[in-house]
């Protein structure tokens, strides 16, 4: 006879392989349907510049064989990259966290102060788990410079912003999740953001300045992939205003300003 805790118990590990599992395959799509897309817009706003003289490089755009290099990194961290958001699916039914369900909770005016707040509590630990990943020698041995052998325009790709070490990823992805625990945060709204923030990782290395101040675009990180010590921020440049390592985009990208 199977008693109630023993249906419980079964009922539990159930809904965790099945978070496990949508989470993976959520990871699996974002990466599997953006970054393509992306390096359409790529080679459409590209086609037709001239020569790059200033790098050596004839074509700025990557290679087949080295977006699929990109590919191949992405492909294999992926699983570990999902382990972030079924986390955060697991602590918040287990009422680990402040997120809530509902905006009339809270009211409209209270979830826009929430949504800021979150936003600002991840740029800040993302700038600093980024910057200490370059700033601590075995954490950048190790973990950061695989990413950061591309380290030239045509070795740039969409392909390449998820192309991280398991726990590079992890540890410049924790800040989502973290955040939950210490912001009251619409849990939707939670998920949406980190579904976005794959889609700009793969955006912000497509190597093209968008001009859209006072977000941290492709023009902004080129410079962090060509310099290593600028522009360490995900979304915005306000970090790295405000601990002075913010390079603006010129006319030469491989001279910061």
């Amino acid at each position: 006879m199977t008693g109630p805790h023993q249906s419980s118990g079964a009922h539990s590990i159930r809904d965790t392989i099945c978070n496990a599992a949508s989470g993976a395959a959520a990871g699996a799509i974002a990466a599997t349907f953006v970054c393509p897309l992306d390096v359409i817009k790529t080679r459409l706003q590209v086609h037709g510049l001239p020569e790059v003289r200033h790098s050596g490089v004839r074509d700025p755009i990557p290679s087949k064989k080295t977006m699929v290099l990109h590919i191949k990194v992405t492909m294999r961290s992926l699983p570990w990259f999902a382990a972030l958001p079924t986390f955060s699916e697991y602590a918040v039914e287990r009422g680990w966290t402040k997120c809530f369900s509902r905006i009339s909770e809270v009211g409209w005016f209270a979830y826009f102060v929430y949504i800021m707040a979150y936003i600002a509590v991840v740029e800040f630990l993302t700038y600093w788990a980024h910057r200490k990943l370059h700033d601590i020698k075995p954490l950048y041995k190790y973990l950061h410079a695989q990413h950061h052998s591309y380290n030239k325009q045509h070795k740039i790709s969409p392909f390449a912003g998820l192309a991280l070490h398991p726990l590079d990823g992890i540890a410049q992805g924790g800040p989502h999740e973290i955040a939950i625990f210490l912001v009251p945060t619409h849990f939707t709204t939670h998920l949406t953001v980190v579904f976005l923030g794959a889609i700009w990782s793969a955006n912000i290395h497509d190597c093209i300045d968008e001009k859209m101040w006072p977000l941290m675009g492709g023009g902004y990180h080129v410079i962090h992939h060509l310099s290593n010590r600028h522009n360490y921020g995900l979304y915005t440049i306000w970090m790295d205003w405000m601990f002075g390592t913010l390079s603006h985009p010129v006319s030469n990208p491989t001279k910061p300003n």
